[in-house]
């Protein structure tokens, strides 16, 4: 049953693309949890299409590097992080160990 007062409005579609992920991953040298968390992620990105792989944008920050002090006083307890970003959407942070299934998740969902 209807109530009145009440209107329907359309909420817009917030389907994306693959093409609209950047991945942001904050590491250093010599962390032997970024390489494996690394490693993770190729192992993700290598089950998915080629026109998905062509088209996902990934950015290493190396926290150590002059420049990301900012980076390194928020993360140094936490590296690896891994920022997912899309248009419309809020913000996914995964850290310290990659779940190849949630990550593989994030990836494909609504595609």
């Amino acid at each position: 049953m209807l109530k009145t007062g009440l209107s329907f409005k359309p909420r817009p579609f917030l389907g994306r693309s693959i093409s609209n992920i950047s991945l942001t991953l904050f590491s250093k040298p010599q962390c032997q949890l970024c390489d494996h968390f690394h490693q993770g992620i190729d192992r993700v990105i290598q089950k998915l299409p080629q026109t998905t792989k062509d088209s996902l944008k990934i950015k290493t920050i190396d926290i150590s590097a002059k420049g990301n002090e900012k980076f390194f006083e928020c993360y140094r307890y936490d590296i690896p992080v891994m920022w997912i970003e899309r248009e419309g959407v809020n913000k996914v942070t995964m850290m310290h160990r990659l779940n190849e299934e949630e990550f593989m998740d994030e990836l494909t969902q609504d595609l």
